[in-house]
């Protein structure tokens, strides 16, 4: 497994302080190999390693065959499946539609912060899941075409 250290100076480069509202990402992030296609930070965090690929339900945003390919250089084929995705999505969200259904999230809830403002918690069922059954027991979507 590959890690990265961040200083606490790097940090304070990658976010500013707003206040009592947490912390944002600054609008520019330098990088020293940065590239079009995302750090090498970013593309290790977006990596399908053998240790965890099984253990990942097929919804993971890592199994995006658009975003493995933009991370491959492929921007027109990367764009083409993208809209693919989305087409379907669309689809089946008219589908849902039609029979009066709404989706509902597996991993989490839309609830009220100390402040009333709407925020999404986890309901704590992912980690259950992922261990026991497992996500190939479970009736996933086919999100990725």
């Amino acid at each position: 497994m590959k890690c990265r250290a961040l200083s606490l100076t790097m940090l304070a480069e990658c976010f500013t302080v707003l206040g009592d509202h947490g912390m944002k990402a600054s609008s520019v992030i330098h990088f020293p190999t940065h590239s079009a296609f995302g750090s090498p930070y970013a593309r290790e965090l977006n990596e399908l390693t053998p240790n965890i690929k099984d253990k990942l339900p097929p919804t993971d945003s890592r199994f995006r065959p658009d975003q493995r390919l933009l991370e491959e250089g492929e921007v027109e084929e990367a764009d083409k499946r993208k809209d693919e995705i989305e087409e379907k999505q669309r689809e089946r969200r008219k589908a849902m539609t039609k029979r009066s259904e709404e989706h509902v999230p597996r991993f989490f809830v839309k609830t009220l912060d100390h402040a009333g403002r709407e925020v999404w918690v986890t309901k704590g069922t992912y980690w259950k899941i992922r261990e026991n059954p497992g996500f190939a027991s479970t009736e996933n979507l086919d999100l990725w075409c």
